[in-house]
């Protein structure tokens, strides 16, 4: 009994060791659990932090870009208005150039016309001078062959009064006083027919020869009268007259319906230093101007950047020729304080002030604060 009691003690002993043992080691796997679950959570955590610290990284980065790309569309914004600046400037250059060319051309072409016109006036005058020639030789043949005519007249006068005389003699009348000799009469009768003749000759060269004289007078009176009318200049934008319907009306007269003003002395014709010569054609030259007014907020391009700031100062400047624009920049990339060469052109901080062309100056909307 007390060996049986001894070996169920020791079981029982057994027993709760292993009871123990085990329990032991449920402890120790729980632990083990505890630790790898603990574990777990502090990867877990380090994953979440390293995916947080990514994710601001990859914002400061996107932010940091979307900077750069707004700077980058300002400078191409500021290099667009400055082209277009210019492209204007020089547009408006050409239209200038353009302008000057097409009233160069308008005084050239009003020259040719003048010039054209003259030929014309004096083509015209050579030509009423023609006619007047032509109709004084038509006048002359005229003269001539009536003094032919007058002449054979005359002639046939002479032998009606040899017959006559002929025939007086023949028939025996008269008194023996008054009684002569028959050839003798008719030599007398002869004279006096021939001297009948030769005064209707005279007569009508005469006339052939004041018809020349009035036409000569004619076509100078016409050269006078188209040299004062090309001597009178015409008013500026108004058209000018032909003087072809005066030539032809003033030039058609005859010589017997000629009146007694063409008789007077003719004027002198004026030279041509009195003839009026139109005036030269002077293009006035636009003045500089500058639409921005100082204290805008503009934009300074240069050749190292465009950079914004405010107009100070536009004007003359003693360092170079022509005007200038006077810019206090926002950011200290300038090269003076606004005093150069020891003239103040305007204030401003150290390496705040600039100087540009006035082509290089744009208007720039200023920003929001």
């Amino acid at each position: 009994a007390a060996e049986a009691a001894r070996v169920k003690a020791e079981a029982e002993a057994a027993e709760a060791a292993r009871v123990q043992a085990e329990a032991e080691a449920a402890e120790a796997a729980a632990a083990e659990a505890a630790r790898a679950r603990a574990e777990t959570e502090a990867v877990e955590a380090a994953a979440t932090e390293a995916a947080r610290l990514k994710a601001e990284a990859d914002a400061a980065e996107a932010a940091e870009a979307a900077r750069l790309k707004e700077e980058e569309a300002e400078a191409a914004r500021l290099k667009a208005e400055s082209e277009a600046t210019a492209a204007a400037e020089a547009a408006k250059l050409q239209a200038e150039k353009a302008e000057e060319a097409r009233l160069k051309a308008d005084a050239e072409a009003t020259a040719a016309a003048k010039a054209a016109r003259l030929l014309l006036e004096k083509a015209e005058i050579a030509r009423v001078k023609a006619e007047e020639e032509a109709a004084a030789e038509t006048a002359r043949f005229e003269a001539e062959e009536k003094a032919v005519q007058l002449k054979a007249e005359a002639e046939s006068a002479v032998d009606a009064g040899e017959e006559a005389c002929t025939k007086t003699s023949k028939s025996g009348k008269g008194t023996q006083a008054k009684k002569k000799d028959p050839k003798k009469g008719a030599g007398e009768s002869r004279r006096r027919s021939a001297s009948t003749a030769s005064a209707s000759a005279d007569t009508a060269e005469h006339r052939g020869r004041l018809s020349s004289r009035n036409s000569r007078n004619s076509s100078e009176s016409l050269t006078v009268k188209t040299t004062r009318t090309r001597s009178k200049s015409p008013r500026p934008g108004s058209r000018p007259r032909s003087s072809s319907p005066a030539l032809s009306l003033k030039g058609s007269g005859t010589a017997g319906s000629r009146s007694a003003k063409d008789k007077r002395r003719l004027p002198t014709p004026p030279t041509p230093a009195d003839r009026a010569t139109p005036s030269p054609l002077v293009v006035p030259k636009a003045k500089p101007k500058f639409a921005i007014p100082v204290g805008e907020y503009v934009v300074a391009t240069t050749k190292s950047g465009a950079y914004p700031g405010y107009l100070r100062f536009y004007g003359t400047v003693e360092f170079d020729k022509g005007n200038w624009c006077g810019v206090e920049l926002t950011a200290p990339k300038g090269a003076h304080n606004g005093t150069v060469q020891d003239v103040s052109y305007f204030s401003c901080a150290d390496n705040y002030g600039i100087f540009v062309l006035p082509s290089r100056v744009s208007k720039l909307r200023k920003p929001k604060t």
